[in-house]
């Protein structure tokens, strides 16, 4: 962390970075990630509290279909946990795109899965309605047709998906993505 300081503090051509001016366009969270427990934890920028969590790590699926379907041996990224402090913020949103991007960037070629459960007990925030939303899909075809349904119509939702739903966000060419913003990267240095 030292060097990154030093060179960034060079490039600036000023001798300590007490001399630089504040940074005015500052994004809305900073995510600190810790290695070691595969955890992710997201700052407000504003408040510089805590406004939400992520557990995830990547982990090889032999021949299981319970995620991705016509798929047997793959990486993917899994996400063990994720709590978002403040609701309707974007802060689940964020994490998910943070998985995807860490997913590339793991080797797992863009390919994201949870269990989505129902922890709280709560029936108005339901997570499998959330990620259903963000794009994950199931092999469980009657319970998407039920998340469908009551996304749509406000329907009740079945006792049965009380119990964690295993879900997966299906891929996209992240992977073309990722290299070309790698190319853009590297010509800029």
């Amino acid at each position: 962390m030292l060097n990154i300081t030093k060179q960034y503090v060079r490039k600036l051509h000023v001798r300590s970075i007490l001399e630089t001016k504040p940074t005015k366009n500052l994004p809305k969270h900073l995510i600190y990630f810790n290695r070691k427990l595969s955890h992710y934890t997201m700052f407000s920028t504003e408040t510089g509290k805590v406004v939400g969590k992520m557990c995830a790590r990547p982990e090889y699926i032999y021949g299981d279909k319970i995620y991705y379907p016509n798929m047997h041996g793959y990486s993917s990224l899994y996400i063990h946990s994720l709590k978002a402090n403040i609701r309707k913020q974007g802060i689940g949103r964020e994490f998910i795109k943070l998985a995807q991007r860490e997913s590339v960037r793991r080797g797992c070629e863009g390919r994201v899965h949870l269990i989505a459960d129902n922890v709280t007990g709560e029936s108005d925030n339901l997570p499998y309605v959330a990620y259903r939303k963000m794009g994950f899909d199931s092999q469980q075809k009657w319970a998407i047709a039920s998340i469908d349904r009551y996304i749509k119509t406000g329907d009740s939702m079945p006792k049965l998906l009380q119990k964690g739903l295993a879900m997966y966000l299906p891929v996209k060419n992240y992977c073309a993505k990722f290299n070309k913003l790698c190319e853009k990267l590297q010509k800029r240095s």
